[in-house]
């Protein structure tokens, strides 16, 4: 790309973006090795130097590569993350405002958003800048559990309301044990949730020991290495607590339904998924833990209502279900109409949730902007640090 196109590129398209949904409907385990990593994240494969394309390839498609079997795991994980967007509730609570409203899951889609640039990051070989991005991207997914659950208890958007403005939230440890059930299952959840950050604040998120260098390996000019190949198994651990967090918030990921069948096009928002959605959670877990995830929500009173609320239900006929389609394209199959509706609300409610942020930076005050200049020099801390609370 030239200068002037560069240039043309960044302040004539200032502020537009192009936002896409991946829908992976993959129902066999070993499928996900057809799918790969940049199309299941939407990865433009434009910001990955030679090396790292040469890496991914491996990767994907190296079978006697160390490691290759997890590599093809996380995928389902991050397969499983994209998925439970589709329950986050779109109830609405006395206090509606429709800014509040949109901003609900902006937690979600900035951590999606980290998750991206990690990748960025390992694959171009920014091996520190990526490990530093884990403990924030659990944050956020954190913040996104909490203020579902707290805003929900207290049937009001207030809490949230009150975060937009002043920043404020308790810290990750409080708001885990906050929103996870209390009893015996969820404890081992709560300890790795506070190992994994502690490790991640030792190891990358402040200064850390030499031990923790990642140029430990000798190489001193961020030339690439094996750190390189795999650097990923880091958030192969880190993201289960993620996950395993909105298993909890979010028990109808394991009880899929034929959502078509019973309410057509109209389904309620947030309230059930299908049978590709739920298996990108059951091929998240080894089978062991998928078997004790399933015997506790099971036993879950919401569960149980929703599943009595379902079976309530009649079934609708084909012609019933077709008049319910009210988009633009014509209905040329239940399955990919279904597809489509879920594309158009992921991508709807990822530029929904981003207005919060987009309105923050327009509030910027533009009589501070010769402070951009000032705040660098020390004559002018030296006028003004009394003045600091």
């Amino acid at each position: 790309m030239k200068k002037e196109e560069l240039f043309e590129y960044i302040f004539e398209n200032e502020g537009t973006s192009v936002v896409g949904s991946y829908v992976n409907t993959l129902k066999e385990e070993e499928g996900i090795k057809s799918v790969e990593l940049c199309s299941i994240l939407n990865l433009d494969k434009n910001g990955f130097s030679k090396e790292a394309l040469t890496i991914i390839d491996i990767l994907e498609n190296e079978e006697g590569f160390p490691y290759q079997d997890l590599y093809q795991s996380l995928k389902w994980k991050i397969s499983s993350l994209i998925n439970i967007q589709d329950l986050f509730t779109g109830k609405i609570f006395e206090n509606f405002n429709v800014d509040t409203f949109n901003a609900k899951t902006y937690f979600y889609f900035e951590g999606l958003h980290l998750i991206r640039e990690y990748f960025y990051c390992g694959f171009n070989n920014y091996l520190s800048a990526a490990q530093h991005l884990l403990r924030t991207f659990i944050e956020f997914n954190i913040k996104q559990c909490y203020f579902d659950f707290i805003c929900k208890a207290n049937n009001s958007y207030a809490p949230l309301e009150d975060y937009l403005k002043n920043g404020v939230s308790p810290s990750a440890l409080k708001m885990a044990n906050t929103f996870l059930p209390q009893g015996s299952f969820a404890k081992p959840i709560k300890k790795k949730i506070q190992v994994i950050l502690g490790r991640l604040s030792d190891t990358s998120s402040h200064a850390y020991k030499p031990i923790d260098s990642m140029r430990g390996n000798g190489k001193l000019q961020h030339e690439y290495s094996l750190d390189t190949m795999l650097f990923w198994l880091s958030l192969n651990q880190s993201i289960n607590i993620v996950l395993w967090s909105y298993y909890l918030s979010n028990p109808m990921i394991f009880k899929p339904k034929d959502i078509i069948r019973k309410f057509g096009f109209n389904y309620p928002i947030g309230t059930f998924i299908s049978d590709f959605q739920h298996l990108s959670a059951k091929y998240s877990l080894n089978k062991d833990d998928f078997y004790m995830f399933m015997e506790f929500v099971s036993n879950l009173d919401e569960v149980k209502m929703l599943d009595e609320f379902y079976e309530s239900q009649p079934d609708l006929t084909d012609d019933e279900i077709k008049a319910t389609w009210d988009q633009k394209e014509s209905l040329e199959d239940f399955n990919f109409g279904f597809l489509q509706l879920i594309a158009k609300h992921r991508a709807m409610s990822e530029l929904l949730a981003s207005r919060c942020s987009f309105d923050a930076q327009k509030h910027f005050d533009k009589s501070l902007k010769p402070l951009i200049y000032k705040v660098s020099d020390y004559n002018w801390w030296k006028k003004n640090y009394k003045k600091m609370k």
